[in-house]
C-alpha cells in the first residue's frame, strides 16, 4: 500500500485524499474510507473481488466525497 492507505489483517484503511487502486481478492474483509472531512477519495476496482459476511464491503466513515469506480474493462 502505498502513503494514505493501511493494511490490517483483512481491513484496508484509507486515511488521506487521492486515488487508490484495488485489484485482487479481498475474501471476508472490508475497505475503510476514514479520512478527513475535507478529503475527497477516488477507488478504482480493478478486477477487485472484495466481500464481507458481517458488515458493507465498502464502509466510509468520513471524508468529504468518495467517488467507487471500476476500471475500464473489468
Amino acid at each position: 500500500m502505498g502513503a494514505g492507505a493501511a493494511v490490517d489483517g483483512s481491513t484496508i484503511t484509507i486515511t488521506e485524499a487521492g486515488t487508490y487502486v484495488i485489484s485482487g481478492s479481498l475474501s471476508d474483509g472490508q475497505i475503510v474510507v476514514d479520512a478527513a472531512d475535507d478529503a475527497k477519495v477516488q477507488i478504482v476496482l480493478a478486477g477487485a473481488s472484495v466481500t464481507s459476511s458481517s458488515s458493507a464491503a465498502v464502509y466510509v466513515k468520513a471524508a468529504d466525497k468518495v467517488f467507487l469506480t471500476l476500471a475500464e474493462g473489468t
